[in-house]
């Protein structure tokens, strides 16, 4: 058979998700993956024509992957239905004579726990007074919800101490709230975790003015509910040189369980 790879992410008009996506793909190539993208929304290529050119390619067998944090309307409607599945389901498919490994968002793989260790580890130095804050984009469905909350139990389990989500949209605590509570346990120092897949308007203005920070900044001490607090944010997740070795596995436990 004839393997490849299918990377699906959100399309836009800026280039912040576009280019995480390219260059993991380029690196999945690199390592000897024969990889197609596809986007949803406002670029190209369409699942649809990247499915039709892995068929002309001669591909027989792909993983698609979303490139996306965590499951939501897209991964359980949009995406299923432009790939010509019959559910909803992440599994094994054949299509047309093509068998499609249709697995879970790369967000939601048990590894990823160890990119947002090593995130949480690069900014400072850890003490008692540390609280951790895993960042996610919220949703009506639970799912960015439930993603967030597995990493919390994951770093608590190895050790680390005051690990909490907070959402930028749609879930409670918002980042302001959680940073409130927070400083009212008597921490001293947030090191914030953006469970985002791309560098954007969230990482680099929204994460930080929430958190006291002026836009484009990545660390300080800021004034929050009239005191100071030390504040380090983290990149996104997925621009983490070790997110293409999150891929490769999903991909290589995928292709051996066919």
């Amino acid at each position: 058979m004839s393997k490849g790879v299918l990377l699906i992410g959100y399309g836009s008009d800026k280039p912040y998700n576009h280019d995480a996506l390219i260059s993991n793909a380029d690196k999945l190539r690199k390592s000897g993956f024969n990889t197609y993208i596809a986007f949803i929304g406002a670029e190209e290529p369409t699942i649809r024509s990247s499915m039709k050119l892995m068929s002309e390619d001669g591909v027989d067998e792909v993983v698609v992957i979303p490139f996306m944090m965590s499951s939501g309307e897209m991964t359980f409607s949009y995406i299923p239905r432009q790939l010509g599945l019959d559910d909803d389901r992440y599994k094994d498919y054949n299509v047309k004579g093509m068998i499609i490994h249709y697995v879970r968002p790369v967000g939601e793989s048990p590894d990823i726990v160890n990119i947002i260790e090593k995130h949480v580890r690069s900014v400072t130095d850890i003490d008692n007074n540390t609280g951790i804050m895993l960042i996610t984009h919220g949703s009506q469905m639970k799912y960015s919800a439930q993603m967030a909350q597995r990493n919390v139990d994951e770093l608590t389990k190895r050790g680390y101490k005051n690990v909490f989500t907070a959402f930028l949209d749609h879930n409670e605590p918002s980042i302001g709230d959680c940073a409130r509570f927070l400083m009212g346990i008597g921490i001293d120092k947030i090191i914030a975790v953006p469970l985002i897949i791309s560098t954007g308007s969230h990482v680099d203005r929204n994460i930080p003015r929430y958190l006291g920070l002026p836009e484009n900044t990545r660390c300080g001490t800021s004034i929050l509910f009239g005191n100071e607090i030390d504040v380090y944010i983290t990149g996104a997740i997925g621009v983490d040189d070790e997110f293409s070795d999150l891929l490769e596995s999903i991909i290589e436990g995928s292709i051996s369980k066919s």
